[in-house]
């Protein structure tokens, strides 16, 4: 099911069903951290290795996607990446997710700066005809 189609259901915006998901998210996460913690039993079924549930993605990096995004994907786009940031997290470790991360982010700059330029191309362009059709 998707985000509208829950939303339509619901009769919410489509917003809070992401906000929704992503705090329930969370709170499992945490959830299983705390029972991977306890748990010891070494059969390589459950991960000995402490997960930080309330660890956060490296800010810079987050940042910068904030910047280079537009508003309606921003939400969308950090989430996800959070959200498989913190699945990696708890497999992997911090080190692990953060170079994770950092790689996400810098796979995502050359996309992201040829539009933000062609968009800026595109309004100097327009300008040019307007200049000409007022003088």
């Amino acid at each position: 099911m998707t985000y509208q189609e829950v939303a339509s259901q619901l009769n919410i915006s489509e917003r809070s069903v992401r906000t929704y998901r992503a705090k329930l998210t969370m709170r499992i996460g945490k959830r299983v951290a705390k029972i991977t913690s306890q748990a010891n039993t070494g059969h390589g079924i459950v991960s000995n290795r402490r997960a930080n549930p309330i660890a956060r993605p490296p800010f810079n990096a987050e940042y910068v996607l904030h910047l280079l995004l537009r508003k309606e994907e921003r939400e969308v786009v950090i989430g996800d990446l959070v959200e498989c940031y913190g699945e990696i997290l708890g497999r992997f470790g911090k080190r692990h997710a953060d170079i994770w991360f950092y790689k996400q982010v810098t796979g995502s700059l050359l996309p992201l700066f040829r539009r933000a330029l062609l968009r800026i191309g595109a309004l100097v362009w327009l300008g040019r005809i307007l200049r000409r059709l007022i003088s």
